[in-house]
This record gives structure tokens, C-alpha cells and sequence, in this order.
């Protein structure tokens, strides 16, 4: 398992406890994220769950993110 998948693993758990059981198993299922140590990638399966997740999600990925990789400064990109 990459370091990327790791964080992410940490950054879901946080947002499972932010986020209603069945939005979070229909939008953050089939995710992956890629990770540089700087810009953290969200990757959605679909244009539409990358729209979904934008829109709705943004802020809480964003603090999950800074918390799982212990990086303020991180910058998220949600794409499909």
C-alpha cells in the first residue's frame, strides 16, 4: 500500500465521522488519492462524483487531508 493510500485510509476515517453513512458510502467508495507531499489528489470514478464531491464535500476532505498528513499547507485537488 502506497504512502498516498495510507493517508487517505487516515483522511476517510476522519470523514466517516463527518459524514452521514450513505452519502459517504455512495461518494467516497471508489476513491483513491495520489500524494506528493505537497498537492494531496482526490480521484472520483466519475465526473459527476467529481462534481458531487466538489461541491459538497470540499471543505471536510480538505480538513481530513491536513490532518492525516499533518501538513497545513497541503493543497487538495478533487479530479476524475
Amino acid at each position: 500500500m502506497t504512502d498516498a493510500a495510507k493517508l487517505w485510509i487516515q483522511a476517510l476515517n476522519f470523514i466517516a465521522g463527518e459524514v452521514d453513512t450513505v452519502p459517504f458510502q455512495t461518494w467516497f467508495k471508489d476513491t483513491y488519492a495520489e500524494y506528493d507531499g505537497e498537492s494531496f489528489v482526490v480521484v472520483c470514478p466519475t465526473v459527476f462524483a467529481r462534481e458531487w464531491l466538489s461541491e459538497k464535500y470540499c471543505e471536510v476532505i480538505l480538513s481530513a487531508v491536513k490532518q492525516a498528513t499533518g501538513n497545513d499547507a497541503v493543497t487538495l485537488t478533487i479530479r476524475a
